[in-house]
């Protein structure tokens, strides 16, 4: 497949090639928030609400066969946009079909502007003043339901509903542009309510799991450095990348239970110091790949993850050892060969198989042996989060294919460019991945040149890695914390404006 042409948008709508289709869940339709059951309250005037044409579970959904498709059945009008009141403009955005590919994308914080950059409800409603007050009233509806609907529900899918919901209004409520609107007073409330769903959300780890802590942490911290004027971003995890830990998390509680004790903090919470005083990258870092901004590293004491060349991996379907792709394998294959397009290899990351070990830093290497910071995650999602993006990704995505479980031990750039190993537990940050090209252990692939088959893929304008899967058209990749995923670049959430391909030297 040669170069990306222009986006769909300025051209025909290509039709995808026919692939296997995911299984729908039974019965499941409509946005996020309905398919949950967080269904809008009556309005006392029917102008103030908005009913989105076109919902994921339909017919016409299924037809879509590019995101672009999604985003513009899904668009608020802007007269619409203006006109709802900002309780309706909560709901609308609650229940925007596209919510969850917030997940799709390596942070929470990158993934939720995505959203907003792209969705004009998001847009009005970071702008009203009045935000954070409506939202702080749903907030502390959803937290005193919470004592009730989390383990002690009915039913999974009711504790479900009760998860999903906290994690949308944190995510709402975190935003800088909406609690840079609130009063000291509401500042204070906010994080009181952040307190009592902490409390819960950690009485109850088996549902929220490390993840549900997380986005209640970044909210509260968020709020409390507005409190007590110091910069937010100088901590990974306010920051919204995946550095979160039981122990950072903890530290934001602590320092929140403090200020509300009259003991507020003397200095910002901040990461550990870094490689020659490097100050912390700005919240809307770039993404392109290629450039050597970012963020920085973290590296404190890393241990080097041994590579072990033509380890691991599993002979693909044309009998050809698979070598190992995990870093230093000589394989191009695809990984992961669940399709049966005989184009890949299953890689051995050398590293430990699953179980609850904690966070750290560590130190991976290319092919041809350049060190490159990366994290080793410890902590994986509960059966409610995976359940929950297993349904999502099937229903907002019906011609994708879900190749792997729902997991946030590893993300996209480490499956495109260390290992497809289902062991695989390495998180590599942009612009970590730039160094397999820049050391020379990939070369860039041009339209000109013969078709190789596993290419890795880089796109141009976001923070995503894949790896082509033969000539099927199709791209197969990590998507943020959702599973490994195979469908045409432009069926996935990503912009695939410019599409840069590497192969292996």
């Amino acid at each position: 497949m040669g170069d990306r042409q222009q986006h769909d948008r300025q051209r025909g709508v290509p039709r995808i090639r026919a692939r296997r289709r995911v299984r729908w869940a039974a019965g499941v339709g409509g946005v996020l928030a309905l398919a949950l059951g967080l269904t809008a309250a009556p309005s006392a005037a029917a102008a103030d609400t908005y009913s989105y044409p076109v919902l994921p579970g339909t017919a016409r959904w299924a037809k879509f066969t590019t995101y672009q498709q999604m985003l513009d059945a899904t668009q608020l009008p802007a007269a619409t946009a203006r006109r709802l009141s900002t309780a309706a403009l909560v709901r609308a955005t609650v229940e925007y079909p596209l919510f969850s590919t917030v997940l799709a994308f390596d942070n929470a914080q990158h993934g939720f502007a995505r959203l907003a950059q792209r969705f004009r409800g998001a847009q009005e409603l970071l702008r009203r003043p009045d935000a954070g007050a409506v939202l702080l009233h749903r907030y502390d509806e959803a937290t005193a339901r919470a004592a009730t609907r989390g383990l002690a529900a009915p039913s999974a899918a009711a504790a479900d509903r009760t998860r999903v919901e906290l994690w949308q209004l944190e995510t709402l409520l975190g935003q800088p542009e909406v609690l840079g609107a609130l009063r000291p007073e509401q500042l204070d409330r906010a994080m009181a309510l952040g307190e009592r769903a902490y409390a819960r959300k950690d009485a109850e780890r088996s549902l929220y799991g490390l993840g549900g802590l997380e986005s209640t942490a970044t909210t509260m911290g968020r709020a409390l450095a507005l409190r007590e004027g110091w910069d937010w971003r100088a901590a990974a995890l306010l920051r919204g990348e995946p550095q979160a830990s039981t122990a950072s998390v903890a530290e934001v509680r602590a320092a929140v239970a403090g200020h509300r004790a009259g003991r507020p903090r003397s200095r910002a919470l901040a990461d550990p110091p870094r490689d020659g005083d490097a100050p912390p990258p700005p919240a809307d870092r770039p993404v392109e790949p290629g450039t050597a901004t970012g963020r920085p590293t973290e590296p404190g004491q890393p241990t080097v993850r041994p590579t072990e060349p033509g380890g691991g991996g599993r002979p693909d379907d044309n009998g050809n050892d698979g070598g190992g792709d995990n870093g230093n394998g000589n394989n191009d294959g695809g990984g992961n060969d669940s399709g049966g397009d005989g184009d890949g290899d299953e890689g051995s990351d050398g590293g430990v198989p699953g179980g609850d070990h904690g966070d750290e830093a560590i130190t991976i290497r290319t092919p041809r042996g350049t060190e490159v910071p990366a994290q080793r995650q410890g902590s994986e999602m509960t059966d409610s989060e995976m359940r929950v993006v297993e349904r999502e990704v099937a229903r907002i995505f019906p011609q994708a294919v879900q190749e792997s479980s729902p997991t946030r031990r590893y993300n996209c750039h480490s499956f495109a460019w260390y290992s497809q190993s289902p062991a695989n537990d390495v998180w590599l940050d942009s612009p970590g991945d730039d160094a397999f090209w820049l050391d020379g252990s990939y070369r860039q692939w041009q339209s000109n040149q013969p078709f190789r088959s596993g290419m890795r893929v880089s796109w141009a304008y976001d923070d995503h890695s894949g790896i082509e899967v033969g000539r099927t058209g199709e791209i197969r990749s990590k998507w943020g914390r959702m599973p490994v995923i195979r469908a045409a670049a432009e069926y996935d959430p990503y912009d695939d404006t410019v599409l840069n391909r590497y192969v292996r030297r």
